[in-house]
């Protein structure tokens, strides 16, 4: 019976290691970025790992009909401009025929930083299989999300602008 306690607490430790292994690595989930998205300005496709890995990215999900993106992409913008280390990318998720609310959207918000469409909704999928928007990403330079919120509080950006300058 002592062999059996010695061999039933072994196997308990090995569920243990393994639950911390597979926990342990909940903050530090790989960014998706194997998809084609078409650029906003001049409707060329472009590869989504492109921008991966390269320096610090924070990218945001968005749509025409979300009210709340309306004031979260401006304020984003702002902190990508006071934060040259860090990439901003606005990733729509409407579909083609939206084509003339977007650029009205982009417009009226005076957006001017990098945008993507994402008419398939391929990469918003592999992010946030909710498609809730806004949804915001931080990437680490080594290709892993930081930090991830879905809606948008004053807090979101509060917490973007503290994290954003530890990334390198």
């Amino acid at each position: 019976t002592h062999h059996k306690k010695l061999r039933g607490l072994k196997n308990m430790n090995k569920l243990i290691i393994l639950f911390l292994l597979l926990f342990s690595n909940l903050n530090t989930q790989e960014a998706p970025s194997s998809f084609v998205l078409i650029q906003e300005k001049n409707r060329e496709p472009i590869f989504f790992e492109e921008y991966v890995k390269k320096k610090p990215l924070i990218i945001n999900f968005w749509a025409t009909y979300c009210i709340p993106c309306k004031k979260e992409m401006p304020e984003l913008q702002e902190l990508a401009k006071e934060s040259p280390n860090v990439q901003l990318i606005f990733i729509n998720i409407d579909s083609a025929k939206e084509r003339d609310k977007i650029k009205s959207f982009l417009s009226e918000a005076n957006i001017t930083e990098t945008v993507l469409l994402d008419i398939y909704q391929v990469a918003a999928k592999a992010y946030l299989p909710s498609l809730e928007v806004p949804a915001t990403f931080l990437i680490g330079c080594d290709g892993l999300i930081k930090y991830k919120t879905i809606g948008y509080t004053e807090k979101t950006i509060k917490t973007l602008r503290q994290r954003v300058p530890s990334l390198k």
